[in-house]
């Protein structure tokens, strides 16, 4: 996986049928071309990790910090 780099953001977004997603993404990528690494229906935090997990590990050690909405930061996602 190559979209994966130091800085990850994770953030919700709704789509106009009223589906919840979690979006994480690399960036260095600035919403360019690489730069979605996961996009996981639904912001149940464990969902997330779930998907998360399922990228090799040593991939994951390239992440040394990221940022994450107002929803995961203050315990308000579904």
């Amino acid at each position: 996986m190559k979209n994966i780099g130091a800085y990850i953001s994770i953030d919700e977004t709704a789509f106009s049928n009223g589906d919840l997603y979690t979006i994480v993404t690399n960036k260095k990528a600035k919403g360019k071309k690489g730069a979605i690494i996961a996009m996981v229906k639904g912001t149940k935090a464990e969902t997330v990790i779930k998907i998360l997990h399922k990228i090799p590990l040593k991939q994951r050690k390239k992440s040394q910090r990221s940022n994450a909405g107002y929803g995961w930061k203050h315990g308000t996602h579904c």
